[in-house]
Formats: C-alpha cells, sequence, structure tokens
C-alpha cells in the first residue's frame, strides 16, 4: 500500500495502491498539529487533539489514517501497525509511543493474554469502554492545573480513567467524578462534535468547572489507590501467600472481590467486611478500627438498594468497595476462608468466582471449596 498526499489543509494522508513503499514514506509530510501522545495519555484522546489542532473532526481523522474501520467500530478495534506508522509519519511521536498509549498495548503490557486482547468484546469489566463516546472518569483538578490558551488542546484523558477500580486522583487527593460537576450529565471523553473533554450538555470544558467541587476521599481509599497505582506502573503485583502474579491478574481478582461485596446475582457478602476488618487490623493494629468503621458506614450510605452491574455504580461506590477488596486481594486466599460456597448460590455468582484466574482458584482448594465448584460441573481446569 502507497500513502499519498491529499489536497486539503491539514496535508492529510490517504491509501492508494502503489507497491513502493520507500516512494510513500517520501511523499507524507507532517501536519501543523504534530504533538505526540503525552505521558499517559490514552490513544483517543490524542486523536482528539490531532483533529482538533487541524482543525478536523474526529471521525473525519479516523478515516484519513485507517480508512478500514468506521469511527464506530475502530473506537472498540485493535489499531493496525500501519496506521500507527503512518501517524508516526504526520506527527513528532514515534511507533512505540503511539502504541503504548492504545489500550490494547497497555492490557498486553498488564499481562492480559494476546488472544482477549485482539477481541475487544473480550476484554476484561474493568475496562469501562473501549469508546470514546462512552461515559467516562476525570479528575477535574488535574484538568484544571494545566491552564493553556489553547483550549482545549491543552486538556487529555488519561489511560487509567478507564479502569473502573480506579477512583481517586493519588496527587490531589479527591475521588474522581463521571458526571459532569454543575450539570450531572455523563462525563464522555468527546462530546458530539468530537471536542476534547467538553460536557455534551453545557457544551463548556471541564477544566472551567469549580474544582472546589471535587469531593476528598477516605483515608483508606486513598491507600487502595495507591496499592492500585503501584501495581498499575509495576506490570505485577506481589502476593505473601501466592508470589509474583501479573497486574491483569490482581486486577481481575480485586474486580472480582468488588461485585461480591457490591452483592450483584443474590450473593450474601456480609463475611466480607469481618475479613476485610481483620487483614487491616494485623496490617496496621488496632488504631485502624475506627477508621475502619467509618468507612463500612459509607459504604452503606453509596449502597443501592438493588446491586448494579458495576460499571454503572457511582465512583464513591467503587471507592468504597475498593477500599475492602484490595487487602483482601493481598491478603489471598484468606479473603475467601472463612466464605461457605453456599452463600454462592446463584449461576451470577458462581460465574463470577470461576472467572478468577487459574492461581486464585487453586488457592481455594485447600480451604474446602470444591473444583467441581470452581471449574464446573467436570471439575476440570478451564
Amino acid at each position: 500500500m502507497h500513502v499519498t498526499r491529499a489536497a486539503n489543509a491539514v496535508g492529510a494522508v490517504r491509501y492508494a495502491p502503489f507497491p513502493a513503499a520507500t516512494e510513500a514514506d517520501a511523499a507524507v509530510k507532517r501536519w501543523p498539529y504534530n504533538d505526540g501522545p503525552r505521558p499517559g495519555e490514552w490513544v483517543w484522546s490524542w486523536l482528539a487533539r490531532l483533529a482538533r489542532g487541524n482543525g478536523v473532526a474526529v471521525a473525519s481523522l479516523v478515516g484519513i489514517v485507517w480508512p478500514e474501520a468506521k469511527m464506530r467500530a475502530a473506537t472498540g478495534a485493535v489499531m493496525p501497525d500501519c496506521t500507527m506508522h503512518l501517524l508516526s509519519q504526520v506527527t513528532t511521536a514515534s511507533p512505540e509511543a503511539i502504541r503504548a498509549a492504545s489500550t490494547s498495548s497497555l492490557l498486553l503490557e498488564l499481562g492480559l493474554k494476546r488472544d482477549r486482547v485482539e477481541t475487544p468484546r473480550s476484554w476484561p469489566e474493568w475496562i469501562c469502554s473501549p469508546a470514546p463516546n462512552a461515559r467516562y472518569q476525570i479528575c477535574v483538578k488535574c484538568l484544571g492545573s494545566e491552564p493553556n490558551p489553547l483550549w482545549p488542546v491543552c486538556d487529555f484523558g488519561r489511560q487509567h480513567w478507564c479502569f473502573g477500580f480506579f477512583t481517586c486522583c493519588n496527587m490531589h487527593e479527591s475521588l474522581l467524578t463521571d458526571l459532569c460537576p454543575e450539570c450531572a450529565s455523563p462525563v464522555r471523553l468527546l462530546d458530539d462534535w468530537g471536542r476534547l473533554l467538553v460536557c455534551p450538555r453545557c457544551a463548556r470544558p471541564y477544566r472551567t468547572r469549580t474544582v472546589s467541587n471535587a469531593r476528598s476521599v477516605h483515608i483508606l481509599a486513598q491507600t487502595a489507590q495507591i496499592r492500585l497505582s503501584q501495581v498499575f506502573a509495576d506490570r505485577n503485583a506481589e502476593l505473601p501467600e501466592i508470589g509474583s502474579v501479573s497486574a491483569s491478574d490482581y486486577f481481575e481478582v480485586v474486580w472480582g472481590l468488588m461485585r461480591i461485596a457490591n452483592g450483584e446475582g443474590g450473593m450474601s457478602c456480609g463475611f466480607l467486611p469481618e475479613a476485610a476488618r481483620s487483614v487491616l487490623l494485623e496490617r496496621h493494629g488496632s488504631g485502624i478500627r475506627q477508621i475502619f468503621d467509618d468507612a463500612i458506614h459509607s459504604l452503606r450510605d453509596t449502597r443501592v438498594t438493588v446491586p448494579m452491574p458495576m460499571r454503572h455504580n457511582s465512583v464513591a461506590h467503587r471507592a468504597n468497595l475498593a477500599l475492602l477488596a484490595v487487602p483482601l486481594a493481598d491478603a489471598w486466599p484468606k479473603a475467601l476462608s472463612s466464605a461457605d460456597p453456599g452463600r454462592f448460590t446463584t449461576n451470577h455468582a458462581m460465574n463470577i468466582i470461576r472467572g478468577l484466574p487459574l492461581w486464585a482458584k487453586n488457592a481455594l482448594l485447600p480451604m474446602g471449596w470444591s473444583r467441581e465448584f470452581l471449574f464446573g460441573s467436570k471439575g476440570t481446569n478451564r
């Protein structure tokens, strides 16, 4: 495939049949706005900045650099190497930097198997959504701390804001938000016009909102978020009873425990707060008791009458669930040592347990959990 220069204002490029790859490289010129991805920026945020900076719609830019994919389909697809190479030619970014900004590359680094990464429908549930028009969560203080006359090119969406268990900003010690602080409409990465981090209802950038509206976070929830950030940065987790596990496996256990604590599928989960209390008291001493009781009280305040799927819960509720799940994941398999499998009475509840990583289920076998319950009717490892 040969890349030729199109006659338009941004010096865009398009695919055309031509055998000479060397001539293709020589034909491409950089776009006027050619900034690369910022450290930790999500690839769709970067594409939106490129489109805004060069005066075109995001969908048009996707059509230029990725003509085989429609905008709606491309948001959930894995960007091919040829597209990354093309973008590296028209911007200052290297193919490696573009690949690092993509969700698929990040999931591979976290330890997710390639066959799941290449099928976005098989991505873990803790990825909120691969689509930029889906519900998103942000730190308004992070966005507001970067004044720039090139609004809104200066703002960018962070990769880890896509993950459902990340609910706090460690830098500003405040909760993320997935609702506009003023009109309470769901936060979107892109609005209907393709503008980056602009409220689709208010039509104003989130960074201009009053940052004092950002809610402070409980100390134990903040501790849990620091642990999650550490695992995210290291790409693995060290567990005392298990050893080293991949970050994606660790996140799967955390997410599964959050779903159990949320009471999904009619699960009786009253044992989890006591198990978490035991772990935290052993780790931090009795001085943590009152702080933990306050956190449990906060969890009751954010819980809804009928448990919803995890990704539909508020950020505050997910933060309280992570507060329980993270110390229990670190102490695995003690988390479920006092649990009776009979508590998990529905197929939905059993599927949450069976969806845990293989090492997590194997660790439950010596504690009386049956192989049939953990791995299915045939009792074999899946």
